[in-house]
This record gives C-alpha cells, structure tokens and sequence, in this order.
C-alpha cells in the first residue's frame, strides 16, 4: 500500500521526515534537514520457544489495509496516508479488521535509495534484448516501491538418524566363444547412519504476495547487518503484512530441513540410488529472528498480461519475468544467418 508517513515531522519546518538508505537518517523531505535514529544495534538469536510463549505484536496505533484488486496486505500506523496498493496500484484500499499480528524483532534496512535500485533496474533491462520496446519504456516510467517483507530465520542444530537400501548398477562382461557379453546386476544392501547438520539462517518469508521462486532469486540477505525494531526505519516505507503465524513458518522450515538432510544423505552414496530412505530427525539449539526484509517492487503490463519486478533493497539484485518481442527474436537469427552467409561468401573466394 503505497503510504505518505506524517508520523515524524521535521522540527526545522514541520515537514514529512523518511528514512534515507544512504546515510541512514531521517531526513526532511522538504527542507533537507537530517535526524539520527536512536538504538540502531544489531540484533542476536533468540530462543524459539521463548517466541512462541510470548510474541511481541504491533503497537496498538496500526491496523491492516487490503487491495480489493490483487489482495495485498499491509501493515499502516494510524498516521499514514493511504493512497494506492503498491503492488497493483488500484485505489480500492480498505481497512480490514484483521490484528497486524506478530511484530517482527528486526529491521534489514534499506541500502540502495530508490534512484540506485531504479539504475540497478536499468542495467538489468539493458541485458535482455528481446524486451518490446514499448513494455521496457512503461516499466521504466514506472515508480519503484519500497516494500519490507516479513521472514523468519532460523539457527537449527539437526541430528538425523536414518536407515534405507542403497541400490548400486553395474554392468559386467564376459567372453564366451570370444564374443564379449554385457550384463546390467542390481546390487542393494541395508545402509543406516547419523547424519549431523547445522542450518545457519534457513529463511522462511511469511508474506504470500512473493512466490519462493521469487525470493530464492532474490537471495541473499545479509542478516549479520540487521538492526533492533525501531519504527523509524520503517518511514516512508511500507510493511507487507505476515499471513503465517510463527508455527506455520516452523513446519515449513523442518519441511526445508528434512529436504536438505534427505539430500545430502543420498549424496553420500556417490554412484548409486538410495530406496526406502527413513529418517528420524533430532533438532536442538533452535533460534530465531523475525526481520523485515527490504524490497522494491515495480510493475507494467504489455498485451493484457502483468509483469512484476523486484529489486533487493540491500543488494540490487533484480529479478522478473519479461515479455518477449517476437520480430526482435526474428531480427535477431536472421542477422546471424546473414553474416553465416556472408562469412562462406568470403571463404569460398579464397579457396
């Protein structure tokens, strides 16, 4: 939801204050005047368990906002300014009463302002040459919003304890009547071991509106540089509100373990296939932290279909999907057949 924050003013000249990426202040929107944030520390893991018993939540003074056109949820303080989603743009944006729900405990700021991420987007589309003209000239007059996604991530101590049948192919030969004859033997035998694994911030995003695909593209984050929850990162910026509860992102994080350690297990058989495979998994030492991770987000539209693009607040890597120009594909493998062309033209002169 695209928000206009009023909640810090300047005291220079009473103007909107947003938090600026670059120098990592508040700085009027109007006369220039800049202000430090108070208690940007970083954050440490913290018990799950503790989380569970007693989750911190919003303040009182926030409700949550829903686009009546594509769904998207926000996070807004009674102070702001709804005009538009950010997500699709539409203006049908309501008031739900929906509770905001678990506040997160830190805050990955933003390090590109929306100028780098919109050069960052340039070069990005310069490499794709097959883009239409028209949808590359649209998305580029297209503002970038800059979103923070709400994600869990997780510390995991796993000691796995599993047993299965390790399926070995071989082919062996042998001379009869001096022909040699090749046969294929299947060889299993019982296999069972303890596998221990240590996952070092496994993320999982609680905010729907961006596939995994997606988020696994835009990936990394860099959570050694989060700071603690203060509001005044947030200015000027929206928060994506969670549509998982802490319990919902734990089973989906030992879903992404249990993957992880199946496949890492099957890989210790080099050369052969593992059938069977149970596993028991033993998981100590879970920490956390729920941090909000910056986004900006763009979109055009070209022949009727939507495209979404994201940009890593932190890093500038981007990634979407694009429409394609079927006459510059043409264009494109003809020249090559030209110069093919033109190339055995020059060699057959000289043969």
């Amino acid at each position: 939801m695209k928000a206009t924050t009023v909640r810090k003013k300047c005291q220079a000249c009473n103007g909107n204050m947003s938090f600026d990426p670059a120098s990592k202040t508040l700085v009027c929107q109007q006369c220039g005047a800049s202000l430090s944030i108070l208690g940007g520390r970083s954050t440490f893991d913290k018990s799950f368990r503790a989380l569970l018993a007693n989750a911190p939540t919003w303040q009182k003074d926030t409700a949550v906002y829903c686009c009546h056109q594509c769904g998207a949820k926000s996070v807004i303080t009674k102070h702001d300014l709804i005009v538009e989603c950010k997500y699709c743009g539409a203006k049908n944006v309501n008031k739900t009463k929906e509770l905001p729900g678990v506040r997160p405990d830190t805050v990955v700021t933003f390090n590109l302002t929306q100028q780098s991420a919109k050069n960052q987007l340039h070069h990005w589309l310069a490499k794709r040459i097959f883009i239409p003209n028209e949808f590359r000239s649209a998305l580029e007059k297209q503002p970038l919003n800059g979103i923070y996604f709400p994600a869990f991530t997780f510390d995991v101590d796993v000691m796995t304890k599993y047993n299965g049948i390790e399926v070995q192919s071989r082919t062996i030969s042998t001379t009869i009547d001096g022909k040699i004859y090749e046969q294929s033997h299947e060889f299993r035998r019982q296999i069972s071991g303890i596998d221990n694994q240590r996952f070092d911030d496994l993320l999982v995003l609680t905010n729907e509106e961006i596939t995994p695909q997606v988020f696994n593209m835009l990936q990394p984050f860099d959570l050694v540089q989060g700071q603690a929850f203060n509001y005044d990162y947030l200015t000027g910026f929206t928060v994506s509100q969670s549509s998982k509860d802490p319990n919902e992102a734990w089973e989906e994080a030992k879903g992404i373990m249990k993957q992880a350690v199946r496949k890492k297990i099957a890989q210790k058989y080099k050369g052969s296939t593992v059938e069977d495979l149970q596993t028991e998994m033993g998981i100590v030492n879970v920490t956390y932290k729920y941090a909000l991770l910056p986004i900006y987000t763009s979109h055009a539209e070209h022949k009727g279909n939507r495209y979404q693009i994201y940009v890593n607040g932190q890093t500038g890597k981007v990634y979407g999907k694009t429409p394609k120009s079927g006459w510059k594909i043409l264009s494109f493998f003809a020249s090559l057949g030209a110069i093919a062309v033109g190339l055995g033209i020059v060699l057959a002169m000289f043969l």
